[in-house]
This record gives structure tokens, C-alpha cells and sequence, in this order.
């Protein structure tokens, strides 16, 4: 799922930053944002069985493109964070632009 070039941080309790550069051509950028974040909440999409209780995961999604949405590192941390409450507000297993959390 992930690249070479990808980096995953984990930034705090069950958040965390996945830089992503070097898109392919030929897709666009939106489009291939949607692909990248269908990916990975596909991936975490399972369920468990501990101590006999049924546990699924949902996966909440916040996307800022550099430098479409900020410059910095922090600002564009502070813009996905936006983006993933909105997606969270719109139910599990969602993803959501900046641009569209914060317009």
C-alpha cells in the first residue's frame, strides 16, 4: 500500500501523518487522493475478537495538500486535523479535503 518514499508518524494517541510525494501521472491529484485514502481505510477495515467481544475499527481521514493549502508544516498538520473531525462527523470510513472541511 505504501511506497518507499511514503512516511507514516504516528503524532499522538491514535493519530497519525502519512506524507505521500510523487504522484503518478496521468491521474489527477484529486483523484488520486481518493484512491490513496479508499486504500488505506480499506486496509484498516477488519474486524477482531478479543476476550470474545467483536471489535471493528473505523478510520476517520484528513487530507492538506502542500502547498495548495499551506506552506507549513504545522498549518497543514492543523488543516488535516479540520478535515478528519469533518470526516468523522460524517460517519465512519471517510476521508475529507481541507478545502472542503474548511470552505
Amino acid at each position: 500500500m505504501l511506497r518507499t518514499a511514503d512516511t507514516v508518524a504516528r503524532i499522538g494517541g491514535d493519530e497519525f501523518v502519512l506524507t505521500l510525494e510523487g504522484f503518478s501521472p496521468g491521474l489527477e491529484l484529486e483523484e488520486e487522493i481518493q484512491l490513496i485514502c479508499s486504500n488505506v481505510i480499506e486496509s484498516q477495515a477488519f474486524a477482531m475478537i478479543i476476550s470474545g467481544e467483536l471489535l471493528q475499527i473505523g478510520t476517520s481521514l484528513g487530507v492538506a495538500i502542500y502547498p495548495d493549502h499551506a506552506a507549513s508544516m504545522d498549518t497543514l498538520i492543523h488543516l488535516a486535523d479540520l478535515a478528519m473531525y469533518e470526516a468523522k462527523r460524517s460517519g465512519d470510513n471517510q476521508f475529507r479535503l481541507a478545502a472542503t472541511a474548511c470552505a
